[in-house]
């Protein structure tokens, strides 16, 4: 019976246990506005959430027609929010604390930028921005590509949210998302695209589009929402490629390296390109529990190391026939290698 009674008591404070940690990684919404010195709404403009220690990007989004913007399913945790748009002075706001389940932002007024007597014009394109039906993120030559893997940087598109634990995509929380490379569907699973991801290196990307209401151009399947992820073709004439190489080290090593060449005439482009990625990576878990009863103790103690190790080869062929100026015959080749 006594034993009878322990277990019970174990079952119940696991089930505690278990409640509590639920509410612990409950995740919180951050809201705000932006406007103009004379607090006319700014539409548009970009908005990042920032780690406050290095001003690393974690999320981006824009603002509606009011200004307004939202940050969902953030972990509780410090933040630091930026808003920039062509034409003014970026602001920045916070550190500031996320512990309740939503947190208000105050009212972000961007100053309009000092005019000078003599400029020189830039083209330089924002990391998030609004083209008629969708959002386009520009990853190619911007900080968040280098040394990161496309599904880290996919992670930080508006919207855009990976459960780590089903390994499933969503778009504004909506699931069975269409995902496609080049405007071409891949008729992978969502595994298999979220394996894809993790091996490819970001700075194979030059843009990401999210369309949240696909037209009825667009396969039935993506009706939830459709991320389309465009690969970097160099448009220079002749012949010329690249080459990049980086690794990193903290507990476990990082390494990746990537070659692309592209030969073009007026009319042909062969192209191709070849990326190793190398990752090793870790989860520590420990749990300990004292469960008093009846004058004695039970005690659970758990520590828990788990180790994994990737590596991937990718690769990418293909020639492009410009037959007019708005039309291009193709074929594609891609694939990759990986454990």
């Amino acid at each position: 019976m006594k034993n009878y009674l322990l277990t019970l008591l174990c079952f119940a404070f696991l089930l505690l246990c278990n409640a509590l940690m639920a509410q612990t990684a409950e995740k919180a919404t951050i809201v705000g506005q932006v406007t103009d010195k004379a607090g006319q709404p700014l539409d548009f403009s970009n908005v990042l959430l920032l780690n406050p220690k290095d001003s690393s990007l974690l999320k981006g989004t824009i603002s509606d027609s009011t200004g307004a913007y939202i940050f969902e399913k953030v972990e509780k945790g410090s933040y630091l929010v930026s808003a920039t748009m062509v034409g003014y002075n970026p602001i920045f706001y916070g550190p500031f604390e996320v512990a309740a389940a939503q947190v208000k932002i105050p009212v972000l007024q961007l100053e309009d930028g000092v005019a000078l007597k003599e400029v020189t014009v830039t083209a330089q394109k924002p990391l998030i921005e609004m083209q008629d039906d969708k959002i386009v993120m520009n990853v190619e030559n911007s900080a968040i590509a280098a040394g990161n893997t496309a599904l880290e940087v996919l992670q930080k598109a508006p919207g855009v949210t990976f459960d780590q634990n089903s390994r499933a995509l969503s778009l504004k929380g909506k699931q069975g998302i269409l995902v496609m490379i080049d405007g071409k569907q891949s008729y992978l699973s969502t595994e298999e695209v979220v394996r894809l991801l993790e091996s490819m290196p970001a700075n194979n990307i030059e843009k990401i589009e999210i369309i949240h209401n696909p037209s009825a151009k667009y396969d039935a399947a993506g009706n939830a929402g459709i991320i389309n992820i465009r690969l970097k073709k160099d448009k220079n004439l002749g012949f010329n490629g690249n080459v990049s190489l980086g690794a990193g080290y903290w507990e476990n090593p990082t390494a990746n390296g990537s070659l692309q060449l592209n030969y073009r005439q007026k009319k042909v482009n062969l192209f191709g390109n070849y990326s190793y990625n190398y990752r090793e990576q870790f989860n520590d878990m420990t749990i300990y529990r004292s469960i008093p009863f009846e004058g004695a103790q039970s005690i659970f103690d758990q520590d828990n190391r788990r180790k994994m190790l990737s590596r991937s080869n990718n690769f990418k062929a293909g020639v492009d026939f410009y037959l007019t100026k708005k039309t291009t015959l193709g074929a594609l080749m891609t694939g990759g290698i990986g454990s």
